[in-house]
């Protein structure tokens, strides 16, 4: 069970660079990332064309309590307000506790 209380450091924060790095900061978390998925823009109920082929990456890296929390990645080849603002609306009606994590496919180092 994830701990509620995490101090967080500077370095904490400056390693998660890559996908493994934020799988493992929310292990280190409590969450479980045993269970790590890979989807699609379509899979994911991603409603607009254009956010649909922004998107070259999303993965769910935790989930907690029989998944009603789910920490997804998203990787936009750009990173923009309007990305991150139709990402949110699409999953602002879903059932659930949603942490969004958006980092740029070109920063996402060797995993891509």
């Amino acid at each position: 069970m994830p701990s509620s209380n995490y101090e967080l450091s500077f370095h904490d924060v400056l390693v998660l660079s890559s996908r493994e790095a934020l799988a493992a900061f929310f292990a280190g978390l409590g969450y479980a990332t045993n269970a790590r998925l890979i989807q699609t823009p379509a899979a994911m109920g991603l409603t607009s064309d254009a956010l649909r082929s922004a998107v070259s990456h999303i993965e769910r890296l935790a989930s907690h309590e029989n998944g009603f929390f789910q920490v997804y990645l998203f990787e936009p080849k750009t990173v923009t307000m309007a990305h991150t603002q139709a990402i949110v609306r699409d999953f602002r009606n879903r059932p659930g506790d949603y942490f969004l994590q958006s980092q740029s496919s070109q920063q996402a180092g060797p995993e891509r």
